[in-house]
């Protein structure tokens, strides 16, 4: 009889720590699998609010026109996305064309909650990818650009970083000289994988004309 009952004793151990084991592997996969951010890239042309074309101060302080090429970002899971990073790479170029340096650059948030979190289910964030202005300052030595031959291209479209937005004169490695550029949009945050979506930056000599498509 007392053989029984440590025998039903140690089962019930056994039973007791099985369960809590399979407990802890079943909340572990919920914490990071389920129970964790999802971002999404999400672009349409065909809405304004993506290529808002606005009048606004620019770096030195006077009044211009730019065109600016954003996305969004939605967060589809159940807890907030922290320390969001946006970047931007090339992939390619136009063939014959030196322009946008290869390495990834980090993209401004245009509208983000403080500390840089999105919200979950269905929150959103927007980030800048491009630009371009209307009074073009940026030129770069002739040799540089396969569609612009004048010398020095003149360049009026740039990444979105928060440095060539300040001050788009010294920032050659961000600047884009017209013609068809692939790009690679990276978003980055603490909790989850990061999200990437690639597009074609079309490049024109007119500014209004800047525009992206998803890459098929």
């Amino acid at each position: 009889m007392v053989y029984a009952f440590y025998v039903q004793l140690e089962i019930a151990v056994f039973l007791a720590t099985a369960i809590s084991t399979l407990a802890y592997v079943l909340f572990t996969y919920w914490d990071q699998h389920v129970a964790s951010p999802r971002l999404q890239i999400l672009f349409d042309p065909s809405k304004p609010e993506y290529t808002p074309q606005l009048e606004m101060f620019g770096p030195n302080g006077s009044l211009g026109q730019f065109r600016f090429i954003r996305v969004v970002i939605q967060n589809c899971g159940s807890r907030s996305a922290h320390g969001c990073v946006g970047q931007i790479r090339l992939l390619s170029r136009p063939a014959g064309c030196s322009m946008f340096s290869e390495e990834p650059k980090t993209l401004k948030w245009i509208d983000i909650p403080r500390d840089d979190y999105i919200p979950p289910k269905g929150g959103k964030a927007v980030l800048g990818v491009a630009f371009s202005m209307q009074s073009a300052r940026l030129e770069i030595p002739g040799g540089c650009c396969a569609v612009q031959k004048r010398n020095p291209t003149t360049v009026n479209a740039l990444a979105l970083t928060p440095e060539a937005l300040a001050n788009p004169i010294i920032r050659a490695q961000d600047a884009f000289c017209a013609g068809a550029f692939k790009i690679r949009v990276t978003v980055y945050c603490a909790e989850a994988s990061p999200a990437s979506k690639d597009f074609i930056l079309d490049v024109d000599e007119e500014w209004q004309k800047l525009n992206m498509r998803p890459r098929t």
